[in-house]
């Protein structure tokens, strides 16, 4: 394969989808400005490959064709001394995906700004966990837009999404346990980078630390939006949708125009209708008039017969159709707001083609929110699924010493922290 160079044009498209402005989160180095003369201009940006260009480099070809290779989806537009940054050391400390998850967040900031939309950027660039349950010591790991936290049952996957819920507020009852100590730090980007950290001794109490410093609470912000497996009962469809998103029903009905508005949507034509209306009564019908007010979920799901209702649908269908409610919740939110979706004991049915299927729908621009999905240990083509821009978490061994193992594609087999 020869290299795949930029043409000139899609440099262009690269560097105004970036606004001119240095991709990577911790600078906002203007790349263009006025040259020398009146009727000149000045341009220290570059366009950088994401896979490389060549095979040998930095960050592998990712299985992607010469042609692609010089599609403006592979480029990122950086300064002059972040494109050197991120290349040196045969490209160790930023893979493919993390370089793909800075273009996201670049564009995501430009399109906000161009919308009149000047909400808070975060993002979490990464845990260390010093201390634990479940975990050896010390065990770090990095971030990207998407990430995939993989391994046997039992080995912490869990745990690793709840730790991140907990250090922006969610509940952390369950580890608060006499004899176990909690000691995990965060980084995180606003685009500045900070440092959080978070203490639990065996008593139960907590510590925080931002930056340093002592604190009573952890005061940056960040919505997390974590769905619940469905528990199918005695309540109608708009209540178990809502319970299984933590929204009040108002806010579930009010999502449809969200996902109906969503390029990469796998449902549409949805709409809550009650049961009396979907089965009008015939004579001798003996449902009582609560029953026949029970609102029930009617949609078309890609890939089976149109119309059916939620609890009519197989398993991977009703999992479709939570995903594409959750993802509307974190989309608006990520407007706003900086957000992140959890999907934990959610997704227990990833069909061939699963990653191909979803990863455009949460990787594109328009979906301004980080993406933590964990999977128990199964037949999974680890590299495709890198290719679709996934940073991969392995979490291996058995507790008390589950270590965790994370590593670019391009550099041969998981190195496993000590």
């Amino acid at each position: 394969m020869a290299r795949a160079e930029f043409t000139e044009a899609t440099k262009s498209v690269v560097a105004k989808r970036a606004g001119y402005q240095c991709s990577f989160p911790t600078c906002d180095r203007r790349t263009v400005g006025p040259g020398a003369a009146a009727n000149e201009i000045s341009s220290s940006g570059v366009t950088a490959h994401i896979y490389s260009a060549s095979p040998g480099g930095p960050r592998g070809h990712g299985n992607l064709t010469e042609e692609e290779l010089s599609q403006p989806e592979n480029g990122i537009h950086l300064c002059a001394n972040h494109a050197k940054l991120v290349d040196n050391n045969r490209g160790r400390r930023f893979s493919a995906e993390t370089l793909l998850s800075y273009k996201a967040l670049q564009e995501a900031r430009v399109e906000r700004e161009q919308q009149g939309l000047y909400a808070p950027i975060g993002w979490i660039h990464g845990m260390t966990i010093r201390e634990g349950p479940v975990f050896a010591n010390n065990q770090s790991m990095h971030f990207a837009k998407m990430n995939l936290i993989y391994g046997n049952n039992a080995t912490g996957k869990t745990a690793i999404v709840e730790w991140l819920s907990g250090m922006f507020g969610g509940s952390l009852d369950r580890w608060r346990q006499p004899a176990w100590n909690l000691h995990v730090e965060v980084s995180y980007l606003n685009p500045e980078p900070n440092t959080l950290v978070f203490k639990m001794d065996d008593t139960g109490a907590t510590r925080f630390q931002v930056n340093g410093t002592s604190a009573p609470f952890n005061p940056i912000l960040v919505r997390v939006i974590h769905p619940r497996e469905p528990q199918l009962g005695g309540v109608d469809d708009l209540q178990l949708m809502s319970a299984i998103l933590d929204v009040p029903a108002g806010t579930t009905s009010a999502l449809i125009d969200e996902i109906h508005s969503f390029a990469h949507s796998h449902v549409r034509n949805l709409r809550f209708i009650r049961s009396d209306e979907r089965y009008p009564p015939e004579a001798g019908d003996e449902r009582s008039y609560d029953e026949l007010q029970r609102m029930v979920l009617v949609a078309d799901v890609d890939g089976t017969v149109p119309g059916l209702i939620f609890r009519a649908l197989s398993g991977r269908e009703q999992e479709r159709m939570i995903i594409e409610f959750s993802t509307a919740i974190a989309r608006f939110s990520g407007r706003y707001a900086p957000t992140v979706l959890i999907l934990d004991d959610l997704v227990n049915i990833i069909f061939e083609g699963w990653f191909d299927f979803y990863s455009h729908h949460f990787l594109d621009a328009s979906n301004q929110f980080q993406t933590f999905l964990s999977l128990p240990a199964t037949k999974l083509d680890l590299d495709a699924i890198r290719w679709h821009g996934w940073e991969v978490i392995r979490t291996n061994g058995s507790p008390p010493d589950v270590t965790v193992s994370q590593y670019p594609r391009s550099l041969g087999p998981p190195q496993t922290n000590t």
